[in-house]
């Protein structure tokens, strides 16, 4: 029996489509929670999460959990077949980025994702959101926006470093979709730690949604911060009062 190379591969191609779209569908149906699954990534965490971490250490852990959030990201974003002439001949199963998604940090903490994303998705079109949670009641108020207006059929990944009660990313949300139309399914959700609470208001309010993040923990204390956690990330980040921070934490 003789058997067409290229047919084969044509069919191969044409089938692995087929369950990707397949795939593709069941996940904007029941929406995706991606966890990042790698020893690596979790030797990484484990030096955020310690309180004895310097910043600089604790920025330079950042920059490398953001990479293992990139590649997680990028399997929800769309991609065009790709031929190329190599050195030694023709590739005929490349694929090539169709657009690069609007990237959304929730400042000030999603700063700190927001550098490593560009480097991948170079020339990527940026909004701001500035969102403060209120210390005593825990409910989030908006103080700053700066959003591109033509994002309606952009996939749009907000960067959100902790996703506590699911608040700071519903108000971000729920504005995007008010003023820009964004439909549940093009919106990615990316937080270095979860907490379960967090997902669930997610999952339940925005069906559809993704959800890409290293770890989801399972609870919250009386101050509405993940456990175990690993305290506020932008103040670590930055270089803050991380003490104080500490302190009120647990207070």
């Amino acid at each position: 029996m003789v058997i067409d190379i290229k047919e084969s591969k044509r069919m191969k191609k044409v089938l692995s489509m087929f369950f990707l779209s397949f795939f593709f569908c069941v996940s904007a149906l029941q929406g995706t929670v991606h966890v990042v699954e790698s020893k690596l990534v979790d030797s990484y965490l484990t030096i955020l999460r310690d309180k004895t971490t310097d910043c600089a250490t604790f920025s330079e852990t950042t920059k490398k959990v953001a990479q293992s959030l990139i590649f997680a990201t990028a399997e929800y974003l769309y991609f065009a077949d790709k031929s190329v002439e190599t050195p030694c001949g023709p590739f005929e199963d490349g694929s090539a980025l169709q657009s690069n998604p609007i990237l959304i940090p929730v400042l000030r903490a999603g700063l700190s994702l927001l550098e490593a994303f560009r480097t991948h998705f170079v020339g990527a079109h940026c909004g701001f959101y500035g969102i403060k949670r209120d210390e005593e009641t825990a409910l989030p108020t908006t103080y700053y926006r700066n959003v591109p207006t033509q994002i309606s059929d952009s996939k749009v990944v907000i960067l959100e470093t902790m996703l506590a009660t699911g608040g700071t990313v519903s108000m971000t949300v729920d504005d995007l979709q008010e003023r820009y139309g964004i439909a549940n399914e093009n919106i990615i959700v990316v937080a270095v730690i979860s907490a379960q609470d967090g997902v669930d208001v997610l999952e339940a309010k925005y069906p559809g949604i993704t959800i890409v993040t290293c770890a989801v923990d399972p609870i919250l204390n009386d101050k509405k911060y993940i456990v175990p956690g690993l305290g506020d990330f932008g103040d670590r980040f930055f270089g803050n009062d991380c003490e104080q921070s500490f302190k009120q934490l647990k207070s």
